[in-house]
């Protein structure tokens, strides 16, 4: 189940231990990148042996590549140390640890690259890190999945992050995805479902929502909404942050930090005043994959987008979920350019079936493009096979 609880072990397992109440982190991706000085903490496994558990699973070995940077009360240690990628501790478990040859000054932090997929390799993109921290009764929709891990693929997309105290399976889920702009939900299936924010070649319409078998609800369009320029934080210092998470992440958290000033949007600046919003990353730590998250962010947010809440009194959108397209009318609204918002596509972010009335809620946000559309929206500009060019105009009746 999703809302159960990930439990990280802790030193209690080890009689020798320091303290017996701190956790084991687990550790995904290149820990080292934009790292000026530890991101996680190592506990004391044997006060005698001077052992420090690194991570609670096995860790890239440095023949594989790895680096290993430790440091003691915030130095880089000058201290001899050897590190074992897998060693197996007192639980019978395997674990990666840091033997010192004599007593280090505590505390003890590390940076390094983190956990293995079955082929000894690395684990860098989202979508695998989330398959590997879920349970083996989870059930995925493979079709996202494939598409999202390409999507993260084609964007560069590169996940680094440690899990440092026990939560749920939801919440890490959502920390991963919100991380690099996506979203996921269980469908009707009852498969879990994966969707990075993309720039969508050809839209999947999944339903059309008639004019005559439906009933707008209400239209919205914040000016808070708006975000034309986003300082991101990103390569997160574990070390720094509370054993407690009682003031949770700050910004002095963040070995690294962009004030969005090369990628805000200027018109819509001169329109409505700098919006600017920051941004956490939690979940990388590389420079290219953080500019290109806030980039897409700013396109994203930089103009006020369209909200509407429809009533469909039609069984026919029945097989619709959350996250798919929809062709919609809202012929009384108009987008940034004046166009009646006729034959929109829009994304359901929230959908409630009532199979009793045989009625269907939802909550669209407007994608900005109109059917058929691509980020060309058929302008003309472009050929079919035979040379004859795309219209340039929306298909009026669709949603008669």
């Amino acid at each position: 189940m999703l809302t159960d609880l990930y439990t990280l072990p802790t030193t209690a397992n080890y009689p020798n231990a320091a303290q017996q109440n701190d956790v084991l982190p687990v550790l995904y991706g290149d820990l080292t990148e934009n790292s000026g000085g530890g991101v996680t903490n190592c506990p004391c496994l044997y006060v005698d042996a001077h052992i420090y558990g690194i991570a609670a699973h096995e860790i890239l070995s440095a023949g594989a590549g790895n680096e290993f940077y430790v440091y003691e009360n915030g130095v880089l240690t000058e201290k001899s140390y050897e590190v074992n990628p897998a060693y197996t501790g007192d639980a019978g478990d395997v674990i990666a640890i840091v033997t010192f040859l004599e007593a280090p000054d505590e505390p003890v932090s590390i940076a390094c690259k983190g956990k293995l997929d079955a082929d000894g390799n690395l684990i860098t993109n989202p979508v695998d890190v989330i398959i590997d921290l879920l349970t083996d009764d989870t059930t995925f929709d493979p079709t996202t999945v494939a598409k999202a891990r390409q999507t993260a693929d084609d964007l560069g997309y590169t996940c680094a992050g440690a899990i440092v105290q026990d939560t749920t399976f939801a919440v890490l889920l959502t920390q991963i995805m919100s991380t690099f702009l996506g979203d996921w939900y269980i469908n009707g299936d009852k498969a879990l479902v994966l969707a990075f924010d993309s720039e969508e070649t050809i839209y999947q319409v999944s339903g059309f929502l008639k004019r005559s078998r439906c009933e707008w609800q209400r239209a919205t369009r914040r000016l808070e909404n708006i975000a034309n320029q986003i300082q991101v934080n990103y390569a997160v210092a574990f070390v720094t942050i509370d054993k407690r998470f009682s003031k949770g992440f700050r910004a002095d958290n963040y070995y690294m930090t962009d004030d969005g000033d090369s990628t805000k949007d200027i018109a819509s600046q001169n329109v409505y005043g700098t919006r600017l919003a920051p941004l956490e990353l939690n979940w990388t730590r590389n420079t290219t994959a953080a500019q290109v998250i806030q980039a897409r962010a700013v396109e994203k947010f930089a103009n006020p987008i369209w909200l509407v809440d429809i009533t469909g009194h039609s069984p026919y959108n029945m097989m619709v979920e959350k996250g798919d397209f929809v062709v919609f009318d809202c012929p009384f609204l108009r987008d940034e350019s004046g166009e009646k918002l006729q034959a929109q596509i829009g994304r359901v972010i929230e959908i409630e079936k009532d199979l009793d009335n045989l009625t269907i809620s939802y909550k669209l946000q407007d994608t900005g493009r109109f059917f058929p559309a691509s980020p060309i929206q058929y302008n003309g500009d472009h050929t079919y096979g035979d040379g004859s060019y795309y219209g340039g105009q929306r298909f009026r009746d669709v949603t008669a």
